[in-house]
């Protein structure tokens, strides 16, 4: 009987030099305002962090009380959020699209024409593909035509799209490879005309996917680093989730392969793009969970972007007294 006890009190004994012992973190935040998003809003003081997870929550004594780490930041009472998501983006468009000329910043029409020209000058593809451009920031403000892009750019595709992805211009060829002529008509889409009748390069919603066709996707060992690089942007911006809208099927395959070989791990809900190759791969399943990437949803147009005048209005466009677009199939 004696021995027995003695081996409950040792075993007693080895329960409070453990207890007195710390837990190794990989990281501990001190002094800050961290807020937990749980049911009751709470907000402590100091985490410890361990195995990528959050280990303990609770003031800085109790912190370190329990917990060690060679890596200690403090907060020095700034706020601490749990990751960001953002409920409507287009990462991989995002990834795939900085290879593309930056027009975002671009103040005047000869201002868009004098970056077309360095970014040419540095990139010697068979295309030419910008993104950014918005009118209303340029002193005119009125949707450009091509007659500048087909004189500096006759024997190579050019395609300026909007910098709401809604609207597009493009030179002469582009429009003669992609068939489009003063009689085609897209449902869905505006194909832009003058006075006279004649292709001012203008093309609004559907009537830019046979351009967009003519570009092929960036081959995988060009797009893999465009799609990291993308995730890092986001994680620097606090963004941990996204949820990637109108991804068609060819990009998801390449989402999947480097989720699977972990070369990206942001979390990523994907809506289908709407056309019929993409719907008739993955929208017969329904829902799919493949770890950080799902399928969630479908991407569907109801109606087009008031910046590229292509949303239909009651009365006329203040910008365009004849247009209503009213009349749009």
């Amino acid at each position: 009987m004696k021995r027995v006890v003695l081996f409950l009190f040792l075993l007693s004994e080895m329960y409070v030099v453990m207890a007195k012992g710390k837990i190794a973190a990989d990281l501990i935040i001190s002094n800050g305002k961290i807020y937990t998003v749980d049911s009751k809003w709470h907000v402590y003081e100091a985490m410890a962090i361990k195995n990528g997870k959050i280990a303990a929550l609770g003031s800085n004594k109790k912190i370190f009380d329990n917990y060690e780490s060679n890596n200690i930041l403090n907060a020095d009472k700034k706020f601490v959020y749990p990751g960001f998501i953002d409920a409507h983006c287009h990462f991989s468009g995002y990834g795939l699209d900085k290879y593309k000329c930056e027009l975002v910043h671009t103040l005047s029409f000869d201002e868009v024409i004098n970056t077309l020209v360095d970014y040419e000058k540095a990139n010697q593809l068979d295309w030419i593909y910008g993104r950014g451009w918005d009118q209303n920031k340029w002193p005119v403000k009125e949707f450009p035509v091509k007659d500048t892009l087909d004189k500096l750019f006759p024997n190579k595709i050019v395609i300026l799209q909007r910098v709401d992805g809604h609207a597009m211009l493009c030179n002469q060829k582009a429009l003669s490879m992609a068939k489009i002529t003063s009689s085609t008509k897209i449902e869905g889409g505006i194909i832009e005309k003058d006075t006279n009748g004649n292709l001012t390069g203008l093309l609004i919603d559907n009537a830019m996917d046979p351009v967009e066709k003519l570009i092929p996707l960036l081959p995988k060992e060009k797009a893999v680093p465009y799609l990291v690089a993308a995730q890092q942007d986001c994680f620097a911006d606090g963004l941990t989730g996204v949820v990637d809208c109108g991804v068609n099927k060819k990009i998801i395959l390449l989402l999947q392969e480097l989720y699977a070989n972990d070369s990206l791990n942001i979390g990523n809900t994907v809506l289908l793009a709407d056309d019929s190759e993409t719907l008739r791969a993955y929208a017969k399943d329904g829902p799919q969970k493949m770890g950080q990437l799902q399928i969630a949803g479908i991407k569907l147009y109801a109606d087009g972007a008031l910046g590229s005048r292509g949303a239909c209005l009651k009365t006329a466009y203040t910008d365009a007294p004849s247009e209503k677009r009213n009349d749009i199939e």
